[in-house]
């Protein structure tokens, strides 16, 4: 099916699919792995956790997220910016004893499937972020707010961003019309230049509907109102 080959970006393992529990018709169905994206030099990337701590979508954690880089890919000094809503507002730093800034802010804002976050990267050469987790299966709703939103698909999935990522982009023009922007070429270029805007005016995008890459984040700007986005996801 479909939405099996959109996983192939992400190197899934399933942990206990369909094991009988003693003496009941119960099974279990705990699907975890790991994405990995590789961030190029010098900029400042927008990035989602496509993956779940535990399974509820609400504990993801700077450490949970990042944690696993610690000690391997992680440049020196990076720079994490979460969302608070309207802007940018929360930034931590990577030191050589943890994480430095408001930290709780930034979990509570940006770290949750479906939520998107900035890294920056200020090294002079590409890094690699592994990101670990459960795949969420459930029917779960992301509240999104008039105006700009940073957001990701909260589930392993590549593909366009209405089409497959089933996001809901207000079908207005005009001065009312919905702009996504995204990481040019998924992962590359820099702040205020390595972006791409994407308008849907209507039913039509111009130069066409996004396509997204596994752990990308985006931006959906949209003036007169975003719904919330709804997703139920099962791998089958």
């Amino acid at each position: 099916m479909r939405t099996k080959t959109l996983l192939l970006a992400a190197a899934l393992s399933a942990a206990g699919l369909a094991t009988s529990l003693a003496q009941s018709n119960v099974y279990s169905l705990n699907v975890v792995g790991y994405i990995n994206a590789t961030l190029p030099t010098n900029g400042t990337y927008l990035l989602t956790a496509p993956l779940d701590l535990d399974g509820t979508g609400l504990n993801n954690t700077l450490d949970t997220v990042l944690g696993t880089n610690y000690t391997t890919t992680l440049p020196n000094n990076p720079h994490v910016y979460g969302w608070t809503g309207s802007s940018w507002g929360y930034n931590v730093q990577l030191l050589s004893t943890g994480w430095s800034g408001p930290t709780s802010a930034v979990n509570t804002n940006s770290m949750r499937p479906g939520q998107a976050f900035f890294f920056q990267n200020k090294s002079g050469s590409p890094v690699t972020i592994t990101m670990v987790g459960n795949v969420l299966q459930k029917c779960f709703s992301l509240p999104l707010v008039t105006g700009v939103n940073a957001v990701g698909s909260p589930v392993p999935q590549e593909g366009k961003v209405e089409t497959d990522l089933q996001f809901s982009i207000p079908s207005n023009t005009g001065t009312s019309a919905s702009h996504v922007y995204r990481n040019v070429n998924g992962f590359s270029g820099a702040t205020g230049v390595g972006y791409a805007n994407f308008l849907k005016s209507g039913t039509t995008w111009v130069p066409s509907e996004p396509i997204l890459k596994v752990g990308e984040g985006f931006i959906i700007n949209s003036p007169v109102g975003t719904p919330a986005f709804t997703r139920c996801f099962t791998v089958q």
